[in-house]
């Protein structure tokens, strides 16, 4: 005022990022990127330890069942041992079944139940029923076994790790069929197309 010139205030501009900026932040990125790394790779181990431990539970749960089987076929000798009369009944049925056996399965059961006829040609009647009763109970007890684990397989449950994933995509884009893959995966057929959609969402 009073004939004073007026100073001219110069304009505030924007920020513009440095170079330093710049920097700081593709180091940042590189670190980013190198942790996504890792814990890619930890859950990669995970998931095979998850696999080995299902492969584990597979295992134990296959020999427990077994040796419910054996239990169970102990209780049953206990038993036919204190009823002489359904001993001798039972021996009776299973005579006739095994006359209806093809000849060669029954001279497979009958080598296994009494040996020494098939060995030495001649057998010592006053020690035969303990070797019958040895080898009757011995494969009992291993077509229980059989048995139990034909009708007990484990599949594997939960959700499928990243591997898994990648390999059922590669494996449903090759036209290999839901029967291969269930069988690769350890999964029930009739849920591979469950597993599919789940990927392809």
């Amino acid at each position: 005022m009073h004939g004073s010139a007026l100073v001219k205030r110069p304009m505030a501009t924007q920020c513009q990022p440095s170079s330093w900026d710049a920097a700081v932040l593709e180091k940042r990125a590189a670190a980013l990127e190198k942790q996504a790394a890792v814990l890619d790779e930890r859950a990669e181990r995970l998931d095979e330890r998850t696999e080995r431990l299902n492969k584990r539970a597979e295992r134990l749960d296959e020999r427990a069942a077994c040796l419910d089987a054996r239990e169970q076929l102990v209780a049953s000798m206990k038993q036919r041992a204190a009823d002489p009369d359904q001993t001798v009944a039972e021996s009776y049925q299973q005579a006739v079944a095994s006359s209806r056996q093809p000849s060669r399965e029954r001279g497979q059961k009958a080598a296994r139940q009494w040996p020494d006829i098939y060995t030495t040609g001649y057998s010592d009647e006053g020690d035969s029923s303990g070797s019958e009763d040895s080898a009757s109970v011995s494969a009992d007890e291993e077509d229980a076994c059989h048995q139990v684990k034909a009708t007990s397989h484990t599949y594997n449950r939960g959700p499928l790790s990243q591997k898994e994933k990648t390999q059922l995509g590669q494996w449903n884009k090759g036209g290999k069929s839901h029967q291969w893959i269930a069988t690769q995966l350890n999964r029930k057929p009739e849920n591979i197309r469950g597993l599919l959609d789940k990927i392809t969402r």
